[in-house]
């Protein structure tokens, strides 16, 4: 970056963001942030959500379409200044926000920022492309009572039942929850066992 590029991006952000200064009420502006993200990963924003907004501002619609990125954006910028701030949690969430910008604004995003915080990490983290995810399980251990042979008979297993998060395919969407059951017999659980410990 060229010196003073970054700082000319976050002003056109700001900018953007000073429209919030005609809602008519917080809980409006605390909404549009709630939607903003929930559409981030959409190319275009829903054309109902940007002409209800523009409507309830009294802008056009371009300018309300800069504004919904302007939230994206500064909503992107907070998960990671967050960490990184020291102050109270409003003061961390919009530390991505200039000391110059507008002060009950200002305040104001930050309020929100900090409330939804730890739900945006969350959905962002489920709706991520990855690996399947654990998210319960359960077990219990069973003795067969009869079999076709002999030497299986009255030999414990263990019954093992797993919560899988589906592997993510698209970003933005959560998968579903698989069950995966298998039956283990006590020598393939000591392997298990000894599998995990050498891993840990």
């Amino acid at each position: 970056l060229r010196p003073g590029e970054c700082v000319c991006v976050r002003t056109q952000m700001e900018s953007a963001l000073l429209a919030l200064l005609s809602a008519p009420s917080k809980s409006l502006v605390d909404r549009l942030f709630l939607k903003a993200f929930s559409c981030r990963h959409d190319r275009a924003p829903p054309a109902e959500f940007v002409s209800a907004v523009a409507e309830q501002l009294g802008a056009d619609e371009p300018s309300t379409l800069q504004l919904i990125h302007a939230i994206q954006e500064c909503i992107g910028k907070s998960q990671y200044a967050a960490e990184s701030e020291v102050g109270s949690g409003a003061e961390r969430a919009n530390a991505a926000l200039s000391a110059e910008f507008e002060p009950r604004l200002r305040a104001l995003i930050g309020d929100i920022l900090w409330a939804h915080r730890q739900e945006w990490r969350e959905e962002s983290i489920q709706t991520q492309v990855s690996f399947p995810r654990l998210v319960d399980f359960d077990w219990r251990v069973d003795v067969r009572a009869a079999s076709q042979l002999v030497g299986r008979m009255a030999a414990p297993a263990v019954l093992l039942s797993l919560k899988m998060l589906a592997n993510p395919i698209k970003s933005g969407v959560v998968p579903p929850v698989q069950d995966v059951t298998f039956e283990m017999t006590r020598e393939t659980l000591q392997a298990l066992l000894n599998g995990l410990g050498d891993i840990r």
